[in-house]
């Protein structure tokens, strides 16, 4: 199932990365090899409200910069 549930995101034109900004920290670097300097990237996290400072892409990773939480963020990056 997992399979047939990338395969349907794939065909949707994007690919979800996800990570875990830790408590009091303030960058978060995801790695996918979808990702490049000329990637569209929407950035979704698990609190309303917070969302990226800063968002720099290259190619392999894309490094994104939060300010300091009190609790651990949940973060997804869409790449199409």
């Amino acid at each position: 199932r997992i399979n047939s549930a990338f395969s349907a995101l794939s065909a949707c034109g994007f690919v979800e990365v996800t990570g875990t900004l830790l408590a009091g920290s303030t960058t978060l670097v995801l790695s996918d090899a979808s990702i490049t300097s000329t990637s569209t990237l929407d950035v979704f996290t698990d609190v309303y409200g917070v969302s990226p400072t800063d968002m720099v892409a290259s190619t392999g990773s894309v490094t994104l910069t939060f300010e300091a939480q009190e609790s651990d963020l949940g973060v997804k990056v869409r790449v199409y």
